[in-house]
């Protein structure tokens, strides 16, 4: 959040117009002071509030790893988790290892049952898999700890082991009362003023899971936890009203208002979205200028999108003075800033730098076939080493870009095979019947 600037000075002719204008001058100048210092520090509020709610709350490893290393459990194991999943740098596996061991080690149970998941779904991990059943064992005896401490995600994570039967008997009834249990403890913290307690009940009363299904009163917790500083809560809130859903009719003025809310909260991805509704008029009033500034902002904070947008604006002059300079050097930006996430591992940005070279959509970047190729390979072994490293959800984007592809039966067999493994049931059933299939043609 930018600090509040300090009004200008006065300049010395002015001050010569007598001294009771100048007392007015400095009495204006006073109340700008106290206003600006005033709003600074009620956004300071809201914003420290998001960061010391919980350390799991962290975002990316810049902010979790200084909380890991003074023992905040929570932070390590996520940290441990962007480690793993390749979020905001390369995956690091062993690293991942060694942090969520240090959590479980200091009676993090979170920490015991990540340990226990790496050890089964990553393939390069499975060595150790042996190992999962204790810390699973660890991490439910754990849970129940925290749990009737009063720690309603102690409660939630128990009731999805039970939900999944991992390291315990499955068990609907024992996950029902769990999230029963939770879901007031989860109240109550949220009406104290922690967001991400209001965001989490928001899901429940979504889903009616521990609470009585209800899409407005989700909707309004999700609304309460962004005014707590809930960040997360405010991208989501702001992604439901601009797309809508089923029970949720589009409203883009709303959108936008929780877009800007997230930006205040320096969600930079939020502030792109925001520019963007700024620029196209979307919910608010059009406002080049506006949306300019914001995208400048979400592009020195290395948001990739917002820099290919500003080069955008610089090349036609909206907004911002015209000028062709800042256009390329924007779009090196933002090429850089691709670059260097997919050379990390981010699939999305080998996707989003492929679909770039491949259609020539972006003013200023050539149309250039083969390295679009190259691009669309490297996002194909990315997902296929996150896949292998147990994220359901790149197998299945995988999968997805495989099917179809006659060239490619015999690795899309195997990542179906993969899905099965890590608990996707269809892709079990699917491969049942293909060997059915397969003995009636024999």
């Amino acid at each position: 959040m930018d600090d509040a600037k300090s009004p200008a000075a006065v300049p010395t002719e002015e001050a010569k117009k007598g001294k009771r204008l100048r007392w007015l001058i400095a009495l204006g100048a006073c109340a700008v002071v106290v206003a600006a210092v005033g709003g600074a520090a009620l956004r300071a509020r809201r914003s420290a509030t998001a960061r010391v709610v919980s350390a799991a709350d962290c975002d990316g490893r810049e902010e979790c790893a200084p909380l890991c290393d003074r023992e905040q459990w929570p932070a390590c194991t996520r940290l441990a988790t962007l480690h793993w999943f390749a979020r905001g740098g390369k995956r690091d596996l062993g690293k991942a290892e060694e942090l969520y061991q240090r959590a479980c080690d200091a009676g993090e149970p979170l920490g015991c049952f990540s340990l226990a998941r790496l050890y089964s779904d990553a393939l390069p991990m499975q060595q150790k898999s042996g190992k999962a059943p204790d810390l699973l064992r660890l991490a439910a005896e754990g849970f129940d700890r925290d749990c009737k401490a009063g720690r309603p995600r102690a409660c939630l994570e128990l009731a999805a082991m039970y939900q999944s039967g991992r390291g315990i008997d499955k068990s609907a009834d024992k996950a029902t009362s769990l999230q029963e249990l939770a879901a007031p403890m989860l109240d109550r913290e949220c009406q104290s003023g922690v967001g991400r307690s209001c965001a989490e009940l928001s899901n429940l009363a979504f889903s009616g899971a521990g609470t009585p299904k209800d899409s407005n009163r989700s909707l309004g917790l999700l609304q309460r936890a962004c005014e707590l500083g809930d960040r997360r809560a405010c991208a989501r809130a702001g992604s439901y009203f601009l797309l809508g859903r089923p029970d949720i009719p589009k409203d883009p003025a709303r959108a936008s208002s929780f877009y800007k809310q997230g930006c205040d909260l320096q969600d930079w991805a939020a502030c792109h979205a925001w520019g963007r509704m700024l620029l196209d008029g979307t919910g608010v009033p059009t406002d080049a200028k506006g949306a300019a500034r914001v995208l400048q902002s979400a592009c020195d904070h290395d948001n990739a999108p917002a820099c290919r947008e500003l080069a955008r604006l610089h090349a036609q002059g909206l907004g911002v003075k015209k000028d062709p300079g800042r256009e390329a050097d924007l779009l090196s930006r933002y090429l850089s800033l691709r670059a260097k996430a997919c050379a990390d591992g981010s699939q999305d940005d080998c996707a989003e730098l492929a679909r770039d070279y491949r259609t020539g959509d972006t003013p200023g970047i050539p149309l250039d076939p083969p390295r679009a190729r190259d691009l669309d390979e490297q996002e194909l072994r990315i997902r296929q080493e996150a896949c292998d490293a147990g994220s359901i959800i790149d197998c299945d984007q995988l999968r997805s870009r495989l099917e179809g592809k006659p060239q490619y039966a015999a690795r899309l067999r195997t990542v179906r095979e993969r899905q099965c493994q890590l608990g996707a049931r269809d892709e079990c059933r699917k491969l049942q019947y293909d060997k059915i299939i397969e003995r009636e043609g024999k």
